[in-house]
């Protein structure tokens, strides 16, 4: 497995204030109301840390447990062990699927680099001979399969064959003579063209027949095996999601109204500047109203604010735009169609070029209009099934649009590894959520790391899962195994390029 995020993805943002993902300020407090039967409970908040206050109310016994936790073994600890965890559950998935498929286990490790602890069942059908280690770093893990051939021996005739090649290159090389300007090669004895002709042909290679060893099993159950651990990090999503929906405070569900909410007060020199205000609320453009309403998603309310911006930059230059607004004392009341259009006003601000900025802006700071956090929760068990399904599969494709945008930043050179967010950025925003004693947010970390992982370990890149899958299906549909020790080159190259991504994110983490 490896862990590497979007940086800011959108799999954090029910984990964290809307307030604090978009740039939004929650200004109004609707209390705490029941509906449906009292199914649901809707808690607002107002500040990032009124999650802890709502939920350690109802969970204060679990709390305290937590907080002494917390303060016995410190926040980066706790998130490391959280990590951990998710990652043990997606190398569970490896281990078991292979195992149920009665196919050899060499070795499960949690993290990667030197083995700390370590331990070889000597029984149980399961576990017999496996080696259990936990490593040194805990940013990843794997499961090791055995190698279905001898790879000490194919080493040696490598190592041989790279030196008898460079031996008959030098022979080659003293059998060249320049006459008159151009170069002859004499040709060698038949013996030394033996050589040379060998020297281009590949290594024979011969691989075991044991069929308990993964390359030697149908397609179909590698497949299986290799994609085994995705598929438990998202059932290991849908649990905490489930626990949260019956037993915990329940699922959020951030409430947005109409409008672009101004986050900041616009600076001097720019169009805003005594026009707009911190906390105002643009509801029109050009006498069309933002549609931003009721949006579930943070990624989705976000994008609607960057459609809005993408608006405003392709004015003319020199042409002005008519912004409907509602001023922010009026917008801490009840916001309906009927008092919109009674507090609105209209200005006219111009966009100009600010800075070293090729495009006009109207020097705001916007975001989605936050209004609330609603918590759903049942006790109806198909309704909680329902709830974690449409969440995971919510949080899972937010996270996919966040990463896909972050590879495509990364392959056009605009954002380099600051587009990522590794291990270090991770165990940073674990630390946040930890430091607020609040063991709803700890959970709602963990389900969100879990997706990550799945997402990104079903990326089709080699030495990851997808990357695997990818050649197994590849044999399904041509119905031809590719070249094993081709693939093996593969996923050393790809491994290595992974460890320099990595590399990029922690020092882009540290800044």
């Amino acid at each position: 497995s490896w862990v590497s995020f979007p940086a800011r993805s959108a799999a954090f943002s029910t984990i964290r204030s809307p307030s604090r993902v978009s740039g939004c300020f929650p200004r109004r407090h609707r209390g705490t109301t029941r509906r449906n039967n009292q199914k649901y409970y809707r808690n607002t908040i107002l500040r990032p840390t009124a999650l802890t206050t709502t939920t350690s109310l109802q969970l204060s016994s679990t709390s305290n447990t937590f907080s002494v936790l917390l303060d016995a073994v410190g926040s980066p600890l706790i998130a490391i062990l959280v990590l951990a965890f998710v990652v043990l559950f997606h190398e569970a998935g490896h281990f078991l699927a292979a195992r149920y498929f009665n196919i050899n286990v060499q070795e499960f490790s949690v993290g990667i680099g030197p083995k700390l602890l370590g331990v070889t069942p000597k029984q149980g059908k399961w576990f017999e001979g496996v080696e259990f280690n936990l490593r040194a770093i805990p940013f990843g893990g794997f499961v090791r399969f055995p190698e279905n051939y001898n790879v000490t021996l194919v080493q040696q005739m490598e190592e041989e064959f790279d030196k008898k090649r460079k031996e008959e290159r030098k022979l080659q090389k003293e059998q060249q003579q320049v006459i008159k300007g151009k170069a002859l090669t004499i040709k060698s004895s038949s013996q030394t063209a033996k050589q040379a002709s060998s020297s281009s042909g590949v290594i024979p290679i011969d691989y075991y027949t044991d069929p308990n060893l993964l390359q030697n099993r149908s397609w179909l159950q590698r497949f299986i095996v290799l994609s085994g651990g995705v598929i438990f990090n998202l059932i290991l999503a849908f649990l905490l999601y489930f626990g949260q929906a019956t037993v915990g405070n329940g699922l959020p569900r951030p409430i947005f109204e109409p409008g672009a909410f101004i986050s900041q007060e616009p600076q001097r020199n720019t169009p805003s500047y005594g026009l707009l205000h911190r906390g105002d609320v643009i509801v029109e453009v050009n006498g069309e109203p933002l549609k931003l309403a009721h949006r579930e998603s943070v990624l989705e309310s976000q994008q609607a604010i960057t459609d809005f911006i993408r608006e405003i930059r392709s004015t003319s230059e020199g042409e002005s735009i008519r912004l409907g607004i509602v001023p922010g004392s009026s917008a801490t009341s009840s916001s309906s169609v009927q008092k919109i259009s009674t507090m609105k006003k209209d200005v006219i601000v111009t966009p100009k070029k600010l800075g070293d900025s090729s495009q006009p802006s109207i020097g705001a700071m916007l975001g989605p209009n936050f209004i609330t956090t609603e918590y759903v929760h049942t006790k109806s068990v198909p309704e909680a099934i329902g709830l974690a399904a449409s969440e995971v599969r919510s949080i899972s494709v937010d996270t996919i649009t966040t990463l896909t945008k972050a590879i495509s930043t990364l392959l056009a050179g605009g954002g380099g590894t600051t587009a990522v967010s590794g291990p270090i950025g991770v165990i940073k925003i674990g630390s946040d959520m930890v430091r607020t004693k609040d063991l709803n947010a700890v959970v709602f970390f963990a389900a969100a790391i879990s997706i990550n992982l799945a997402v990104v370990n079903s990326l089709p890149f080699p030495a990851l899962d997808g990357g695997q899958i990818f050649f197994v299906l590849g044999e399904a549909i041509t119905g031809k195994k590719i070249d094993q020790r081709v693939q093996e080159n593969i996923n050393a190259i790809a491994l290595l390029l992974l460890l320099l991504t990595s590399f990029g994110t922690v020092v882009g983490d540290l800044k």
